[in-house]
């Protein structure tokens, strides 16, 4: 993780404690707590295009945060940072997960960095920091299919044997979202279509 990356992580870390602290007091949610306590967010944007590179549809929607524990343990100093991930559900027509074309031939659909430990998926995710966290890539499902659930995750470690992913983010389309976003239109994708996608992690 570059520094840049890891301030972007701090900043998301302290508007979670401040949050976690307060209801782990058992403090009341007076307006003063309640707008003093930061909301950590991730916000998507997908963008399908044909294979000729027309964009055939757009869609952004928020998600659930459930980061807290690995970003702690970043802050304190209790884990370093190995990759991050993306990865999207897409049921085909017979129920099961459609794949998409990687540079090996057919994989998950997800998008790592080269360091991030699972062997499946595409190693081109981009992650870029500042007063937030960005994440993004293209995938290319090489089938058809609706989007089920969309999801971010980070592989911290204590030493270099010891390694665990953790989900970050997660929004799956049946639930309304925690920030208070519905449920967005279902979003179909047909095969060999690309599917520009990007996650900004965001405090506010």
């Amino acid at each position: 993780m570059n520094e840049r990356v890891l301030v972007a992580s701090a900043m998301l870390m302290l508007a979670s404690l401040g949050t976690i602290d307060a209801s782990d007091a058992g403090v009341g949610s007076g307006p003063g707590l309640s707008h003093a306590a930061a909301k950590i967010e991730g916000h998507w944007t997908l963008t399908v295009r044909e294979e000729n590179g027309a964009v055939a549809s757009v869609h952004t929607f928020y998600n659930h945060f459930e980061g807290h524990f690995p970003l702690r343990s970043l802050l304190m100093g209790q884990r370093k940072t190995r990759g991050w991930a993306l990865a999207l559900d897409i049921l085909g027509d017979s129920g099961g997960l459609v794949t998409c074309l990687g540079p090996d031939g057919e994989t998950s659909c997800s998008l790592r960095q080269i360091e991030y430990g699972s062997s499946e998926g595409v190693p081109t995710l981009r992650v870029e920091g500042g007063t937030i966290i960005q994440l993004s890539g293209t995938l290319q499902p090489a089938g058809a299919g609706i989007l089920d659930t969309v999801r971010s995750g980070l592989e911290i470690c204590s030493d270099t044997s010891t390694c665990v992913s953790f989900t970050i983010t997660r929004r799956r389309f049946n639930q309304p979202s925690t920030p208070g976003g519905p449920i967005p239109e279902p979003i179909l994708v047909k095969a060999r279509q690309h599917i520009d996608v990007t996650l900004r992690i965001t405090a506010r």
